[in-house]
């Protein structure tokens, strides 16, 4: 069960600062992130930020990250979007993962919500552990209207961007440009990626699953959002 996260380091969090200007400004500027795998391995990566604002920030990686995993991030933000240290060369902030977006350059799209310059307390105890990510309180993210489609699809499952696990044949619940849920009889314990066939739209697309869960009719449900295009319905 996910974690709920809790600061008390004084930090003002995203939701009094939506009060405020919170837009993302676009930046190539050096990071390095520390995290955990699910192994409880510590690792380190640098990367570039893509964009960051008062409450966040994106950047590409070749790790995978679950949402709800904190992660250790260093880079010298500019000092108009600090919240402290505004002397200090390098901006350190711990941040909890909201979404990971595989792209077509074989990397993933990190977007975090900082939590200020000290993490939660089980994060001290466990920092492997996942939070829960369940809510976003940054921007308001635009969402497409799902229409009640039930559209027959074959769904492959990849652990990474090339290890197939899986391959079964589903049937869409709700479709919309971006995402579709989809029920299928029984998916892989272990994967991270899905690759969503609709012969009779002929469509095709690399997917990130945000929810699964199983329903009453004792069937699964994949709550998927298409990453490398959008389906015309």
């Amino acid at each position: 069960m996910a974690e709920h996260i809790k600061t008390t380091n004084g930090y003002l969090p995203p939701t009094e600062l939506n009060q405020r200007k919170t837009s993302r400004v676009k930046m190539m500027i050096p990071i390095q992130i520390t995290g955990y795998d699910a192994q409880q391995n510590k690792w380190q990566e640098m990367s570039r930020i893509v964009d960051v604002s008062l409450v966040g920030a994106s950047f590409n990686l070749k790790h995978d990250i679950v949402s709800g995993l904190i992660l250790y991030l260093s880079f010298p933000m500019p000092w108009k979007l600090r919240q402290y240290a505004h002397s200090d060369p390098s901006y350190k902030v711990y941040a909890v993962t909201r979404n990971s977006i595989p792209l077509p350059t074989r990397e993933y799209r990190i977007g975090v919500e900082f939590l200020g310059p000290k993490p939660p307390q089980t994060y001290v105890e466990k920092p492997w552990t996942i939070f829960d990510s369940s809510v976003w309180r940054g921007q308001e993210r635009r969402r497409s209207i799902r229409k009640n489609i039930k559209e027959p699809v074959w769904v492959e499952y990849y652990k990474g961007f090339d290890q197939l696990v899986g391959l079964e044949q589903g049937c869409t619940e709700d479709i919309s440009k971006t995402g579709a849920r989809i029920c299928v009889q029984e998916p892989p314990l272990d994967f991270n990626l899905v690759k969503v066939f609709a012969i009779g739209q002929r469509f095709e697309s690399l997917a990130r699953v945000t929810n699964q869960f199983v329903g009453k009719d004792g069937l699964h449900r994949l709550c998927v959002q298409f990453t490398e295009k959008q389906l015309d319905v």
